[in-house]
């Protein structure tokens, strides 16, 4: 049996008022860079018979994606060159870690070490080619921007 509760139960709860659902902007329109352009021109540079290869190590890449491109000059700083295909080099990207043949060391691709590794770290003489260029670079952009 029962125990007799000499307090009366409180009613339903109220309902609690239903939140908006989040959804993301289906008609949004988005500003067209330019840059699919400016990585087709990359491309067409490459001749049919020359082979695709990474501009710091050199590793051949069979199927090149938009992750292969890589600005040297950042293009929130440097939005002028955010176009410029002497700004986009073909860098190798890869999501599973390897070892490099040359360094002997692991990577995670060239393109990814470029954009999350501080410079320090970033020792081995195959980059000094990704360095010389970031500089030439920096003073033409400057040059432009005195104007």
């Amino acid at each position: 049996m029962s125990r007799f509760n000499p307090q009366p139960k409180e009613g339903p709860k109220p309902k609690k008022t239903p939140k908006p659902l989040k959804r993301s902007a289906i008609k949004k329109k988005f500003k067209v860079s330019g840059e699919r352009d400016t990585f087709e021109s990359v491309l067409d540079e490459l001749s049919d018979m020359e082979e695709c290869k990474c501009f710091v190590c050199g590793i051949p890449i069979a199927v090149v994606t938009h992750c292969n491109f890589s600005h040297i000059l950042n293009k929130k700083n440097y939005p002028a060159f955010r176009n410029n295909p002497d700004n986009i080099k073909i860098l190798c990207h890869s999501i599973v870690s390897r070892i490099n043949e040359k360094t002997g060391l692991p990577t995670n691709g060239c393109h990814s070490d470029f954009d999350t590794k501080p410079r320090s770290e970033l020792t081995h003489e195959m980059w000094n080619k990704v360095f010389e260029l970031e500089i030439d670079l920096k003073e033409e952009y400057n040059s432009l921007t005195d104007l």
